[in-house]
């Protein structure tokens, strides 16, 4: 029986009829799992940044903890040079610059201490008349500032990171006035902490875990020691133009 063209209108299938059906499950599909994931994803989310928060805060911890070690370590080993000092300073050959005498005890000292490469005393005008080491001569502290500074504050001072001009080795040196027979400051006696035993000692005997690095520098920002090889590469890079002469002073 022949179909006429309306008959055969009617007939013909719509292809986009027929998917649009089709595509609007899988959206509903898709946006019914991505409901369904996305609590999990929030919670791993927040468990991420929890995790970070975490971690922030023990490495504060850690950094604190560290702080607080090293200025404790480093308060008790000033300390100690400062009863030297004392020590010194009060020794009645100092006082009378009596060189041989005070040479002696000095020399005898740094054997029982040997985290100081060198003690001794300086008179008022800047020379050096004791020492636990040979005196080259015309040793002089008369431009350095730790000297200059413990004879006008009349006080305990703590120097910069130098080179020892005595022991030719890097030194932190420590300075304290002594008083003559009238009562006068007469001079300065001085203790030279070594850097590298300072550096040795906290390498050694710290008390942190070794995720911590630690890194100490003078009132000039120049870094002084550090417990950790990678540390002194870092931050030790910055001091070797002082080391090799540079816009650097040599100390006693």
């Amino acid at each position: 029986m022949p179909i006429d063209a309306d008959t055969a209108e009617g007939l013909r299938v719509d292809p986009a009829g027929t998917s649009r059906p089709r595509t609007n499950l899988l959206a509903r599909l898709f946006v019914l799992v991505f409901m369904a994931i996305l609590p999990a994803l929030a919670i791993q989310a927040y468990n991420e940044i929890e995790l970070k928060r975490s971690r922030e805060a023990e490495v504060r911890e850690n950094a604190l903890r560290l702080a607080k070690f090293a200025s404790g370590e480093l308060d008790r080993i000033i300390e100690s040079g400062h009863g030297l000092a004392v020590a010194l300073a009060n020794l009645p050959a100092v006082r009378n610059h009596d060189a041989a005498d005070c040479s002696d005890y000095a020399a005898a000292l740094t054997k029982v201490f040997p985290q100081y490469l060198t003690m001794g005393a300086i008179d008022l005008d800047g020379h050096v008349f004791c020492s636990s080491r040979p005196i080259p001569p015309g040793a002089s502290a008369a431009d350095r500032w730790f000297f200059n500074e413990a004879i006008q504050s009349g006080k305990f001072v703590i120097g910069d990171y130098l080179i020892g001009r005595l022991v030719k080795k890097p030194i932190l040196p420590l300075a304290l006035p002594f008083s003559g027979s009238d009562g006068r400051i007469a001079g300065a006696v001085y203790v030279s902490l070594d850097i590298d035993w300072l550096t040795r000692y906290f390498q050694s005997d710290r008390q942190i875990n070794n995720d911590a690095t630690l890194a100490i520098a003078d009132r000039n920002g120049v870094i002084v020691a550090s417990d950790d090889a990678i540390a002194q590469r870092i931050f030790g890079g910055q001091n070797d133009y002082r080391r090799t002469g540079g816009g650097f002073s040599d100390g006693l």
